[in-house]
């Protein structure tokens, strides 16, 4: 190989290593197996622009035509020109080791960052501290409930938006939704995205202009307006893309992903987690976090989690909380346990939801054997800013047990339970959940008993199921019936009827004289379908539902 081509060749490689570092953003970090890839598949490709260049004719090595042997020259005529030799190019030998080389540190280091060489150091990353039932919220403190998942947050986030004409055509919101405490309330936020590449370029000067809030107590949603647009941010570009901007700020740091949040006093922030490795490529560590200004780009780097500030809430994600929880349960032990035989070897479910504690948000998750049972030996709760881990231990259901138990009270309307949220009830630890339609809506809310799912309360309001579960657990009731329990009579006169069909099933919605509306699926009694205006009916409901507007009826009797 020509020097003149070597150095091209050397030239191609560092503008592909450009290339593909603007749009995959490795950290150049030799801890990092992404590093590696990135330089692997840079060199990968500019070798195959090379050999294409010589049409094939390229040589790996640097051996060379053996001297010994007699070149036969074939016979021409005078007139006949022989026919001019493609010459072969020959990459040295040391330049063909680099690209094996690299493979062999990629295979090598992942393989001695195995866990199995590590199982101590595994597994103490995360080592839960023990708690008790007084360490969740209690039914008393709402505000420290999350009953809103994130699918309902985004219906309520998008009307919000919907409404706004100024905004709707130039900006969406964000599907990606931050769950803080704001205010010592549990709330859901997430920032406008630009609404595409030329919409971007229309508004790259001021940024978008605020995010949404939604409050996971009342479903009360709200767009909140910034006084400095977010001007970097994922749905950026060029250097306004908040990933490649923040690698280029600190380009050795192994990061996640950026969470998008607010201080006391509403100010947007991002807070970046970044990662530490307790050997070559495995032991993934939080080693602390970035605070980045959305309208000015200007970023903090805080050595430790414990040294972020109290206001922020995201640092150590439910995923990492729950990996980092799996190492401790299965591998404390040592790995060959976890493998062989299991003893004591423990797993998280297969979600996590969010509680509060003061102003700290928390992560928490079921804990279970590796049988999996569909039954919690526990509970972890994860601080999801300093990542301290507290041990509940409370025998019972796991989550998605209780969820089912809640759709069955309601299987006549088609409802799906979201993933529950972890409190005492009169000290008895509980799950609260709401059940959603097809579309997504809230439409009723549910407690479940974690140590006898068997015990239901279903209705159209918190308060409304709190007092009826709260009764049951005073009355030692084990019904499942849900909204069985002290139910009451009462006989109606039937102003007006409606009928309307929601997700697939027709309700009746009796009007009273007295303007209270008692709602019955058709499917229960398809005899409703006879009641007239002017009819005497008598009804049959729990008794904790009185009062409310809409009554949500077991039975409809016409007299």
């Amino acid at each position: 190989m020509k020097k003149k081509e070597l150095l091209y060749g050397i030239i191609g490689a560092v503008i592909i290593l450009a290339v593909l570092y603007w749009f995959n953003l490795p950290p150049i970090n030799p801890l990092s197996p992404g590093f590696w890839w990135w330089v692997l598949i840079s060199l990968g490709i500019d070798w195959f622009i090379f050999y294409i260049r010589f049409g094939g004719k390229v040589m790996f090595g640097s051996m060379s035509r053996s001297s010994s042997h007699a070149k036969i020259t074939p016979i021409r005529r005078e007139e006949e020109k022989p026919e001019p030799e493609k010459e072969e190019r020959k990459i040295p030998f040391r330049i063909t080791m680099i690209p094996v080389g690299i493979l062999a540190v990629i295979i090598l280091g992942g393989f001695l960052s195995w866990s199995a060489f590590h199982a101590g150091a595994y597994s103490s990353r995360m080592i839960p501290s023990d708690g008790s039932a007084s360490d969740l919220p209690t039914s008393d403190d709402v505000d420290h409930i999350s009953l809103m998942d994130t699918g309902s947050a985004s219906i309520l986030g998008d009307r919000v938006i919907g409404s706004l004409s100024d905004l709707v055509s130039q900006f969406e919101v964000s599907d990606d939704y931050t769950t803080l405490v704001y205010q010592d309330t549990i709330v859901k936020i997430a920032p406008l995205n630009y609404g595409g590449f030329f919409k971007f370029l229309n508004n790259a000067g001021s940024g978008t202009p605020g995010y949404v809030m939604v409050d996971t107590q009342s479903f009360d949603a709200k767009f909140v307006r910034l006084d400095s647009g977010i001007k970097y941010s994922p749905s950026g570009y060029f250097f306004n893309y908040l990933k490649r901007h923040l690698h280029f700020q600190y380009p050795t740091a192994m990061m996640g992903d950026s969470k998008f949040e607010i201080d006391e006093e509403g100010k947007a922030h991002w807070i970046t987690p970044v990662y530490g490795h307790l050997f070559l490529f495995g032991g993934e560590y939080i080693k602390g976090a970035i605070n980045t200004d959305p309208s000015t780009g200007e970023s903090v780097f805080y050595d430790g989690a414990q040294n972020v500030p109290e206001w922020v809430d995201n640092v150590y994600t439910g995923i990492f909380a729950c990996e980092l929880y799996d190492s401790y349960g299965m591998l404390r032990n040592g790995w060959i346990n976890s493998w062989i035989g299991q003893k004591g070897c423990l797993k998280t479910t297969s979600d996590f939801g969010y509680l509060a504690k003061g102003n700290d948000l928390y992560i928490y998750t079921g804990i279970t054997s590796v049988a999996a049972d569909q039954s919690n030996l526990g509970f972890i709760m994860v601080d999801a800013r300093t990542g301290a881990c507290t041990y509940v231990e409370c025998a019972g259901a796991e989550e998605y047990s209780a969820m089912s138990a809640a759709e069955g009270v309601v299987q006549d309307f088609g409802y799906s339970a979201s993933f529950p949220s972890l409190v005492t009830v009169n000290g008895i630890p509980s799950y609260a959940l709401v059940l959603k339609d097809s579309a997504g809506l809230v439409k009723e809310y549910s407690i479940v008993n974690v140590s006898n799912y068997t015990v239901v309360s279903v209705g159209t309001t918190f308060a409304g199921v709190l007092k009826d579960y709260s009764r049951k657990l005073a009355s030692g009731e084990d019904s499942g019936s849900g909204t069985a329990g002290a139910t009451m009579k009462k006989t109606i006169r039937v102003k007006s009827v409606v009928f309307a069909d929601t997700d697939g099933n027709t309700f009746a919605y009796l009007v009273s004289e007295e303007g209270t509306v008692y709602k019955i699926a058709v499917s229960a009694d398809e005899t409703i379908v006879a009641v007239t205006a002017g009819d005497s009916v008598e009804v049959e409901y729990p008794e904790s539902y009185d009062g409310e507007d809409v009554i949500a009826v077991d039975s409809a009797v016409r007299k």
